[in-house]
């Protein structure tokens, strides 16, 4: 977890939208894309889908406006607490929430979500290598086109608050008057905020605190991976 000569996710400004279009959009070779969204979008649906994890509640905890996930998550929930750490994060949401012309643009996404529900239902198995597979081997922008998308987005904002936590707050669920949540999801998020494993423990029990007793924590991260980079800044990772 070495941070030396790296910059801090939450400390230092990060471009989210050259983030967000070098990992996760369709422009991304296919099998990274796999990588940073796919498998994923693959994880969280089977966890809610399932009846793992359950509840009407969710406060979500995440490095950067990856609003992939809330497509997935809002068919299974009631009301979505987005919680990010600056402000041009909650800048880039809220240009998504209204629907603002320069707003990332998350329709291949729920175009794979809309495939992907559709194929389940006829008990397809799904998954990059399966036959029937949501994911056709070929490049993510040749799938869903937008119009075939929009109401997965569209379902999905009503259900939506985001809220900016300041780092130095302990306790985020009474900083930000905060209800408790029946589940809080956290990804790629603890392992940029913090510089060490001291920090790490000490940021996973702040965002506990806005856990419910005997709710959830679903907690998507990197292994093996001490840095990444945006342009030409490099980030702790």
């Amino acid at each position: 977890m070495s941070s030396s000569c790296k910059k801090i996710y939450g400390v230092d400004v990060v471009d989210h939208q050259n983030l967000i279009k070098q990992f996760f959009s369709p422009h991304v070779p296919y099998t990274f894309y796999v990588e940073t969204s796919m498998n994923r979008m693959l994880s969280i649906y089977k966890a809610f889908s399932t009846g793992m994890v359950t509840g009407k509640t969710l406060t979500d905890f995440c490095c950067a406006p990856l609003l992939f996930r809330v497509l997935l998550i809002k068919d299974f929930v009631k009301d979505i607490t987005l919680v990010q750490t600056n402000d041009d994060g909650v800048q880039e949401i809220d240009k998504w929430l209204n629907k603002h012309p320069d707003a990332c643009d998350w329709s291949h996404a729920a175009g794979y979500l809309k495939e992907f529900k559709g194929i389940r239902a006829l008990g397809y198995p799904t998954g990059p290598s399966s036959p029937g597979t949501l994911f056709p081997l070929g490049q993510p922008n040749q799938l869903q086109r937008r119009d075939e998308s929009d109401d997965e987005e569209e379902n999905t904002r009503g259900n939506i608050k985001v809220l900016k936590w300041d780092l130095s707050d302990d306790n985020p669920a009474e900083a930000l008057s905060l209800p408790k949540a029946d589940i809080v999801t956290c990804m790629w998020f603890l392992e940029l905020i913090s510089k060490n494993h001291d920090e790490y423990r000490r940021n996973l029990r702040n965002i506990s605190t806005a856990i419910k007793p005997e709710g959830f924590l679903l907690i998507q991260t990197n292994v093996n991976s001490s840095y990444f980079k945006v342009g030409e800044e490099t980030f702790h990772l």
